[in-house]
């Protein structure tokens, strides 16, 4: 059984490159925290309450990383995102990719999966992906993503829809490891 991630092709021979690899062809440092936003730019997904988040998280060695499907499928709220991104001057923090065909592997350099759904989310795939990796989650109390993760184990549910939860559970997985 394998997984195969939105965009790879199970057709495809890849080369697996180890998380290490996978940081240095991004000039990621190893000592930065990796979180990873995967889909659309639909409002509903929440990335601007998750720019807020990153805003209260300025201090951490945390980098953000945006993997949009179709970057130009919602230009309007790319343009938003990317002018959030420059007003709270999170240049070095947050980076945003469109799509890659190599995502199985891109993930890999995941520190952490972050679902900030605010609408939606019937059927949440990236949340599998994610753990299909060991990559825990952070998820907006949403949907089924209550159900999907089991709060304290692969993931958290933050309390509310807001920064300052989704924040404080950013930090809590990254900082405390408090997943068992």
């Amino acid at each position: 059984i394998e997984t195969i991630y939105y965009g790879d092709s199970p057709l495809v021979q890849r080369n697996e490159k180890t998380n290490e690899e996978i940081r240095l062809s991004l000039g990621i440092q190893n000592d930065r925290k990796v979180m990873i936003l995967l889909g659309r730019t639909q409002v509903i997904k929440g990335h601007r309450l998750l720019l807020d988040a990153m805003q209260l998280l300025r201090e951490k060695k945390y980098l953000l990383i945006f993997l949009i499907k179709e970057l130009e499928e919602f230009p309007e709220e790319l343009a938003i995102l990317k002018n959030i991104i420059q007003q709270y001057q999170l240049h070095d923090q947050v980076k945003i990719f469109g799509n890659r065909p190599d995502l199985g592997d891109f993930l890999k350099c995941a520190d952490l999966g972050v679902v900030p759904s605010l609408e939606s989310e019937v059927n949440c795939r990236v949340v599998v992906e994610f753990f299909s990796l060991g990559i825990p989650v952070v998820a907006c109390p949403t949907g089924s993503l209550s159900e999907v993760i089991a709060d304290g184990e692969g993931g958290l549910i933050c309390p509310g829809k807001n920064a300052g939860d989704l924040a404080a559970a950013i930090e809590k997985v990254l900082e405390d490891k408090v997943l068992h």
